[in-house]
């Protein structure tokens, strides 16, 4: 797709204007059909406009001209949830995360997928590998420098390794950062209380209301913590 196309495009987005970039996607899509970006564009254009058979129908073909790509398979599952087509939208976002491990929004899309079909323990368990992942990803991050983390000493003739103050907060910088974990956690906490664990759920809505980015409104782990303060 050439650049003053999608840069366009791009900026219709940013506008919420999906029928016009649409229309632009469609009119390439007509000379350069196996474009499987524009087929990909396309696809997202029409599930936000909540045309999903249509959305559901780019997507599949943008897969097809590009099955490496990982967005591809977690705007597919994320269609294929919306309209309900749950067993196809679990095999789209296990796609997505065999391409590529670290994928923390599809582990996040398919733990909702399987609350949606009620399968309570499989969301918690796609939950918690996305939280476990992010934590990976951040650890490796905040211990880029090793200096900054650690300080090595002997005391009273025993080496010993001292955790600098750094690691605890520039994980806690990292985590709030990106709404993407503290949402995790509140979705871990729903899991827990639906399966009658109280206490771990709090835990939980307490976690995401404390890493929720500044200035975002996100007000379900608050809901959810006075659902089960009364």
């Amino acid at each position: 797709m050439q650049r003053a196309i999608q840069e366009h495009v791009a900026r219709l987005f940013q506008a919420s204007q999906y029928g016009e970039a649409l229309k632009i996607l469609e009119n390439h899509l007509r000379a350069t059909p196996d474009d499987w970006h524009a087929n990909y564009l396309a696809g997202m254009a029409c599930r936000f406009m909540s045309a999903l058979d249509r959305a559901i129908a780019f997507l599949i073909k943008a897969t097809k001209l590009n099955p490496r790509e990982a967005s591809g398979f977690l705007a597919l599952g994320i269609a294929h949830q919306l309209s309900g087509q749950f067993q196809q939208a679990v095999a789209a976002l296990k796609q997505a995360i065999t391409l590529e491990q670290n994928f923390i929004e599809a582990y996040n899309s398919l733990g909702l997928t399987y609350r949606k079909m009620g399968r309570i323990k499989d969301a918690l368990k796609s939950y918690e590998e996305g939280t476990e992942r992010m934590m990976e990803l951040v650890s490796a991050e905040v211990h880029r420098d090793p200096s900054r983390c650690y300080r090595d000493e002997v005391i009273e003739g025993k080496a010993t390794r001292t955790i600098l103050p750094y690691v605890l907060a520039k994980t806690f910088e990292l985590l709030k950062s990106n709404l993407l974990y503290a949402s995790l956690r509140n979705n871990v906490g729903v899991c827990f209380l639906e399966l009658g664990d109280a206490e771990n759920a709090r835990k939980c809505f307490q976690d995401a209301i404390e890493c929720t980015p500044a200035g975002y409104d996100y007000p379900d782990p608050v809901r959810n913590l006075k659902q089960i303060d009364g």
